[in-house]
This record gives structure tokens, C-alpha cells and sequence, in this order.
């Protein structure tokens, strides 16, 4: 299951997966959207250049998996 939540200049996501849907804590998946829409509002300009970056684990599990795709 996944949720995403909507702010005016950002957006937050959650997502679970499991055989039981009685193990996922809706108010749990809502809270995290809800503070990764707050940690994004109002984003701000960056000059070009290198930045480190950190990415969720949800992120390189996208990427990894998109990598694998392009391999078949």
C-alpha cells in the first residue's frame, strides 16, 4: 500500500508491503508523507555544481531495480 500527500510546493510519500495489511500503521505511513511534504515545502534555488547526496532506501531500491530492467 502507498500514500502521498500533497503540499503546495512539495510532495510526501509512504509505502508498505506485507502478506498481512493488520502489520501496516496508516497513522504511521501518514505521519512519514506528512513530514517529508513539511521537509520539502518551499524548495530553494542551488547554484550548478557537486553535491553529496543521501538517498532513502526506498530510492536505491528503485534505481537498483530500474537497473536490473535495463539489463534483461
Amino acid at each position: 500500500i502507498n500514500t502521498v500527500v500533497m503540499g503546495e510546493t512539495s510532495s510526501g510519500w509512504s509505502q508498505r508491503l506485507t502478506l498481512d495489511a493488520a502489520e501496516i500503521d496508516g497513522a504511521q505511513m501518514a505521519a512519514e508523507a506528512i513530514d517529508k511534504v513539511q521537509s520539502g515545502a518551499n524548495p530553494q534555488q542551488l547554484e550548478p555544481g557537486e553535491y553529496d547526496v543521501i538517498l532513502e532506501e526506498d530510492a536505491v531500491a528503485d534505481i537498483l531495480d530500474y537497473f536490473a530492467y535495463l539489463a534483461l
